[in-house]
């Protein structure tokens, strides 16, 4: 700025310049965001396991072989056991052989009737004695098979499977966003005059 006093001849004199530099204050301002942290620890998982149970029963299978009815054919027998298959025999026919007999001896009763009754008992040919035969014919089919499979009885039991589960809580940490604000740039004037030197002493 420069101050001259003019004249209607023109300008009288030339005041000194006065330079006058100013600069403004600025603000700066920090914005920080705020942090949400959250930690989530994992749960807890308890299982335990019942296997299954199988329970087998097994009966094997069975053969039964009875061969006595091949030993009797061929009179390989046991001597009791001859003893009473011939006893057994025996009595089957008893009847019969008492019957002839008292037949006979009512026949020789009457001999005075007839002088032939003697011959004639004689010439008859004695009973076969079939009970004494204890041996038969030999056969495959005098060998009883009987054959019983096996038994198996399978139970299944099944297993089971138990959970326990204990969720967890999770961290959680919060930081707030803030802001901070300061003072980047101070005010400030400057005053410089500028041309001739200037008393400014009172």
């Amino acid at each position: 700025m420069s101050v001259a006093v003019v004249s209607s001849s023109g300008v009288l004199s030339t005041m000194p310049q006065l330079r006058i530099k100013q600069e403004q204050a600025q603000i700066g301002i920090n914005q920080i965001p705020g942090q949400l942290e959250i930690e989530q620890p994992p749960a807890q998982v308890t299982m335990t396991t019942e296997h299954a149970q199988v329970h087998i029963d097994r009966q094997p299978g069975e053969w039964h072989i009875d061969q006595s009815r091949a030993w009797a054919a061929y009179g390989l027998i046991p001597p009791v056991t001859l003893t009473k298959k011939i006893v057994d025999n025996i009595k089957h026919v008893y009847p019969e052989i008492v019957a002839k007999m008292a037949r006979d001896g009512d026949r020789m009763a009457d001999v005075h009737l007839s002088n032939k009754v003697i011959a004639e008992l004689a010439k008859e040919l004695p009973r076969p004695l079939s009970e004494m035969q204890i041996a038969g014919p030999a056969s495959t089919l005098n060998v009883d098979v009987e054959y019983f499979p096996e038994q198996v009885e399978i139970k299944v039991q099944g297993g089971t499977w138990h959970y326990d589960v204990k969720p967890q809580k999770p961290s959680i940490e919060h930081t707030p966003a803030r802001v901070e604000i300061y003072l980047r740039q101070r005010p400030s004037i400057e005053i410089e005059w500028v041309g001739r030197e200037v008393d400014v002493r009172g």
